[in-house]
């Protein structure tokens, strides 16, 4: 009986370890399967859903996932697949950023890309990024976490774990 106790008490432990996923009921965009260390909350994105991550660990760092519905009917559907990625990527960096080097990333079958990318001005910290972008019939997705220089190659685990945890409507 002990045993039997023992167990259903570790059971209740481990399912606790994990945050709740969350998900967009109007876009289908969510996050899921990350433990307790990280929190999601809902962010205000017209004409879409976003959602950012934090952890307590990054301290000043977070991750926001965005998804806008339609994308694909701008600038990027110019050019398919990866050259479309790399005008969609350019498109949400603004000019503010330099790229790092590109590549190609696939999750839940959809082909995107993934690269850092640096603010072009002198920003306290020299804060980093993790871009990752992905397209589909519906719309754009966008990831994107950050981390002050000296933290981000300590963070960029989590980030990539971050990245693995995104629903991307399809």
């Amino acid at each position: 009986m002990k045993m039997l106790v023992a167990f259903l008490l570790s059971l209740s432990l481990m399912s606790a370890a994990w945050a709740e996923p969350v998900r967009d009921g109007k876009t289908g965009l969510g996050v899921g399967d990350l433990s307790w260390e990280f929190t999601v909350t809902r962010a205000s994105k017209p004409g879409g859903a976003a959602f950012e991550i934090s952890r307590e660990a990054w301290g000043i760092g977070n991750c926001k996932v965005a998804f806008t519905a339609g994308a694909r009917g701008g600038k990027a559907a110019a050019q398919p697949g990866r050259a479309g990625l790399l005008q969609a990527a350019q498109q949400e960096l603004n000019g503010n950023f330099r790229m790092g080097s590109v590549r190609d990333i696939s999750q839940q079958g959809i082909a995107g890309i993934t690269f850092t990318a640096d603010f072009v001005s002198e920003f306290p910290g020299k804060p980093r990024h993790l871009w990752t972008i992905f397209e589909t019939a519906k719309g754009r997705t966008a990831i994107s976490c950050y981390a002050l220089g000296s933290r981000f190659d300590r963070w960029r685990p989590d980030f990539e774990t971050v990245t693995k945890a995104v629903v991307i409507p399809k």
